[in-house]
């Protein structure tokens, strides 16, 4: 009776929010609830209702299935993120964490993200920590380490970032001499390894995955402590992190890594005023 209409990806839609909002008002709460409750359980599933399911199953009947509850808002909240939709990531994931019975380091981590993409950088900050704290792998927690560093470089908390960043670098196993002297030329050390690299084409972009991952991020690290330092002008302290970055970009070959520390090393050239060798 041209209440509907089809679409073209083979779904229906009320022609006019009236018309459901009519149809709505003829059910109680609970009968209502009750309709979204077996929607959800027919959407779910199906890739392009991944929303969909979420938003029914918030408006479902209370504690009819909390773990499936859990579940779609995680799987929009991640979906939103991955749409730079940073205030719908924001809604379903604290909807996830409201719900939630303990401590969760995923959601807390796509929570931090989300945060941090909103310029909530103290929520950003408390969400990651608490992710840190419930994580035992050290390789998750040292990415996760990686992005509370950056919620404190958004926040010009430069020492801070430098502190976490050094600890994401010690649960990889890669934590710097403390002595300066010792820093720096064990950086000398692997820039000239880098070099080698890079010209005889020996090692380079040979890292399997597992190690290719761990020296993206340890390159990354390098490359955020260094930048901290320089904010904090202190440009001399950046030269070691500057010098062991290619190396890790050179093993694991051409990415944006890579482009990082070439960029990091052509600066401090620029600085050094060494402006043909940069």
């Amino acid at each position: 009776h041209g209440l509907v209409e089809a679409r073209d990806d083979e779904s229906y839609a009320f022609l006019h929010d009236r018309i459901r909002e009519s149809l709505e008002s003829q059910f109680d709460d609970s009968v209502r609830r009750a309709l979204h409750d077996r929607i959800a359980g027919l959407l779910d599933g199906r890739p392009d209702a991944v929303y969909a399911v979420a938003r029914h199953r918030i408006d479902g009947t209370p504690d009819h299935d909390p773990f499936a509850l859990t579940r779609a808002c995680l799987a929009a909240g991640r979906l939103a993120l991955a749409e730079h939709a940073t205030q719908t990531a924001v809604f379903f994931l604290e909807h996830a964490a409201r719900i939630s019975t303990g401590t969760d380091a995923a959601l807390d981590r796509l929570l931090g993200r989300a945060y941090h993409r909103t310029a909530r950088l103290d929520e950003a900050a408390a969400a990651l920590r608490r992710a840190v704290a419930a994580t035992r792998d050290p390789v998750r927690r040292a990415r996760t380490l990686h992005l509370l560093g950056r919620v404190h470089e958004s926040a010009w908390d430069s020492e801070e970032q430098i502190r976490v960043s050094e600890e994401a670098l010690a649960e990889l196993g890669a934590p710097l001499p403390q002595h300066p002297g010792l820093r720096l030329l064990s950086s000398l050390g692997w820039f000239i390894a880098a070099c080698l690299v890079w010209f005889t084409g020996i090692g380079r972009g040979t890292a399997t995955d597992r190690t290719r991952d761990r020296y993206r991020l340890m390159s990354a690290l390098y490359q955020d402590i260094g930048a901290a330092h320089v904010r904090g002008l202190r440009p001399r302290d950046s030269l070691p992190f500057a010098l062991r970055a290619p190396l890790l970009a050179a093993r694991v070959g051409l990415s944006g890594e890579s482009v990082d520390s070439l960029n990091a090393v052509a600066f401090l050239c620029r600085t050094a005023r060494l402006h043909r060798l940069a």
